[in-house]
């Protein structure tokens, strides 16, 4: 679950990059590191970096129709839909 990866995916999905804070971001060096880390721990799942790990506990003790809600209102925020 490596949350805003810095790779050309986000272009190519066309999510505007510059809606998401700086700090929200990890380079995909981080990531594979993190990832290869939890595969020797033989974790099965990865979340990697602190703000990953909080905002994942946030979601978890959150009701479903919340997270619904905001993760609707930032999905519209970050990608660019054609004809929007």
């Amino acid at each position: 679950c490596p949350g805003f990866t810095r790779t050309e995916f986000q272009d190519r999905a066309g999510v505007d990059k510059s809606t998401i804070p700086a700090f929200a971001w990890m380079s995909a060096e981080a990531v594979a590191r993190a990832s290869l880390g939890a595969l020797g721990r033989g974790d099965l799942i990865c979340i990697p970096g602190i703000g990953n790990r909080m905002m994942a506990g946030v979601v978890r003790l959150s009701p479903r129709a919340a997270v619904r809600r905001v993760l609707g209102m930032g999905a519209h925020r970050i990608v660019k839909v054609e004809g929007t």
